[in-house]
């Protein structure tokens, strides 16, 4: 049988998962939306330009790094750093969003989970 720290412990376990699972879930959203910027339009004059190639690699990198921190890849967590830093002067929204993936940032840099809890 549990005890009542122990429940409260789990149930602030399952709480910030789904924390990461949300930040996860934004980044790799605006990766790809980021991507069908990219690539998305017909009318183009060239082939790809240099600002597609940027937008693109910058989506990519959304993607890999919400994909990650979605499923609790420690690497995931690197990239989502500077971003969430770079989201804070995007007002309103990316204010939000920069702010709120460097709170479960921060949880996850003082809260690290053993590797059986990320199991």
């Amino acid at each position: 049988m549990q005890s009542a720290g122990d429940w409260v412990t789990a149930r602030e376990a399952r709480r910030w998962r789904s924390h990461f699972r949300i930040v996860g879930f934004l980044y790799a959203f605006l990766g790809v939306t980021a991507l069908g910027l990219a690539f998305g339009y017909e009318d183009r004059p060239h082939p790809l330009t240099p600002g597609d190639i940027a937008v693109a690699l910058f989506g990519l990198l959304h993607v890999a790094a919400g994909a990650a921190f979605a499923l609790r890849i420690r690497w995931g967590r690197i990239p989502l750093w500077p971003l969430s830093v770079i989201y804070l002067f995007a007002l309103p929204v990316g204010t939000a969003l920069g702010g709120y993936t460097l709170r479960v940032l921060y949880h996850t840099r003082t809260n690290q989970p053993s590797p059986s809890a990320a199991a």
